[in-house]
C-alpha cells in the first residue's frame, strides 16, 4: 500500500513535468491514454531518483535540511499501515519513500516551468510537431510561401495567416493567398492569378473610407484554404 502511494505521487509528478515542459507537452497532449501513462511513469521514475539524490545531498550539506527531512518523515510515519513483524527501521524506510515521492511530485510541478525558461521555444515546437505542422509554423513565423494543392488540382501559393492549434489536426488553415493556379496530370504547376492587385484595391478602399472618417471601417475576413474542400475564398464587407 505504501509503495502504491509512492508510485502514484511520482506518477503525478512525471505527468505534470511531461505536460508542462514545452519539449514534451505537445506529444503528451496528443498521445493516447496508455502512451500518456507510460510517459508519465518514465518521467516519474527519473524524478524519484533525482529527488532521492537531492535529499541525500541536501541532508549532507545542510543540518537544517536534515532536521526538516527528519521531521517530515516523523510526521508521515503514523499514517503508514501497521504490519505485524515489521521492524521500526523498515517502517522508517517506507516513510522515506513517501517523502521522496512527495519531493518528486513537487519537482515535477516546478521543474517543468523552470525547464521552459532554458528551452528554446522554436526548438521545442519543431521537436514535437509533425512535418506538416512544422511547415505551417515556418510559414507563419518567417513569412515563407507554401503551396496548398486541393483535390480538384487547384493550387494556392501564399502565407499562413494564423497558426492552427497543434494539438488538433488542422481541419482548416487560415491562409493568405498571393498566387493561384492549377496542376495538370503530370504535376506541372501553372500560376494564373496574382492576388497582389486585389489586395491593393482593397487597401485603397480601406484608406479611402478611413480618410472620409467613416464610422464603420472595412473589415476583412480570413482567407480559408480547405485542405479537402472548396478553393479558398476572399471576401470583404463594410460595417459591423
Amino acid at each position: 500500500m505504501d509503495l502504491a502511494a509512492a508510485f502514484v505521487l511520482s506518477l503525478l509528478g512525471g505527468y505534470c513535468f511531461a505536460y508542462r515542459w514545452r519539449a514534451t507537452a505537445l506529444d503528451t497532449k496528443r498521445a493516447d491514454g496508455h502512451h500518456v501513462y507510460f510517459r508519465a511513469a518514465l518521467c516519474g521514475s527519473v524524478l524519484f531518483v533525482l529527488a532521492m539524490g537531492l535529499r541525500k545531498l541536501f541532508d549532507w550539506c545542510s543540518p537544517a535540511c536534515l532536521s526538516f527531512d527528519a521531521a517530515l518523515i516523523e510526521y508521515v510515519s503514523p499514517a503508514l499501515k501497521v504490519e505485524s513483524g515489521l521492524e521500526l527501521v523498515s517502517r522508517s524506510r517506507r516513510a522515506e519513500w513517501i517523502v521522496t515521492a512527495i519531493y518528486s511530485l513537487l519537482i515535477g510541478i516546478g521543474f517543468g516551468i523552470f525547464a521552459n525558461w532554458v528551452t528554446p521555444r522554436n526548438w521545442a515546437l519543431s521537436r514535437g510537431l509533425s512535418t506538416l505542422d512544422r511547415l505551417l509554423l515556418r510559414s507563419y513565423l518567417d513569412g515563407a510561401f507554401i503551396a496548398l494543392t486541393l483535390q480538384s488540382g487547384k493550387v494556392y501559393v501564399g502565407r499562413v495567416a494564423d497558426y492552427p492549434n497543434p494539438i488538433l489536426e488542422p481541419v482548416a488553415v487560415a491562409f493568405r493567398p498571393m498566387f493561384s493556379g492549377s496542376r495538370d496530370a503530370s504535376g506541372q504547376l501553372t500560376l494564373t492569378t496574382d492576388y497582389e492587385s486585389i489586395y491593393s484595391v482593397l487597401e485603397a478602399g480601406r484608406a479611402l473610407v478611413g480618410a472620409s472618417s467613416c464610422a464603420n471601417p472595412i473589415r476583412f475576413c480570413h482567407q480559408w484554404a480547405q485542405t479537402s474542400g472548396s478553393p479558398a475564398q476572399c471576401s470583404w464587407r463594410q460595417g459591423g
